[in-house]
């Protein structure tokens, strides 16, 4: 099965979106679908470009189901996205660094993303004044905290296990996923690629969520808080057969 029809394949695909040109663009669109999980958008309605006003219907009048067990589905799919999210922005950055100099690859596989982050610019041969922005660097350095956060291998997991997170709510986990998108699209610019319509999409998609995302972040904090693993009913990591 290829990437493009696993995509499809999902019961919550989303419409709109180009063919992935890479990974990361693949990557990315996971990160967006599981985004709308999180924020309980419809099935009917997973389609880019979305329109705020439609997401933000119905939410006051009672759309959104506030149990133990859907905060709980909510929260897997906010750690999924993040997930994703980090995978988009290590999977561009390890192509672009790899196919400038193949050579010297091996000198930089090892460092930590956030690192290869920083030093993109110069390893990309962009002008001198093309610096990794200092916002970029902390969105770069919050999502792989994050991301972190949910593979810590010292067994003290923290918010990454607690259903009702600041750390993992809707609102939050919009800003990463958008996050993502704007990594992708600096690193696409330093390459002097041509940029994709997927990263766009995610972006403006982000952006238009963001009523909503804060919405069903309220509903969810007023529930008690319950620690637990991930969802019974879902499968971790997701099985992707990719090609």
């Amino acid at each position: 099965m290829s990437t493009d029809s696993y995509l499809a394949d999902r019961p919550s695909a989303i419409s709109g979106l180009p063919p992935p040109m890479d990974l990361a663009d693949l990557w990315l669109a996971h990160a967006l679908s599981w985004l709308l999980d999180a924020c309980d958008v419809p099935v009917a309605q997973r389609r880019v470009p979305l329109d705020a006003d439609d997401l933000a219907h119905g939410l006051e009048a009672g759309d959104v189901v506030d149990s133990s067990h859907r905060r709980a589905e909510r929260l897997d799919a906010s750690r999924l996205a993040v997930l994703f999210g980090a995978l988009a922005v290590e999977a561009r950055l390890d192509r672009l660094l790899r196919q400038r100099d193949a050579a010297d690859w091996p000198a930089v596989a090892h460092l930590a993303p956030e690192e290869k982050f920083r030093i993109a610019p110069r390893l990309l041969g962009s002008d001198e004044s093309a610096k990794a922005d200092r916002g970029l660097c902390n969105l770069t350095d919050d999502l792989f905290t994050l991301r972190d956060e949910l593979v810590d291998a010292v067994g003290r997991p923290g918010a990454a296990l607690t259903a009702i997170s600041s750390e993992f709510s809707p609102s939050r986990t919009r800003a990463m996923v958008r996050a993502s998108a704007t990594i992708c699209d600096f690193l696409t610019t330093l390459a002097h690629e041509v940029k994709g319509g997927t990263t766009r999409l995610v972006r403006e998609t982000a952006d238009a969520l963001t009523p909503r995302a804060d919405a069903v972040s309220a509903f969810g904090s007023l529930g008690p808080e319950l620690e637990r693993g991930w969802s019974e009913d879902l499968d971790f990591p997701p099985e992707i057969a990719a090609s």
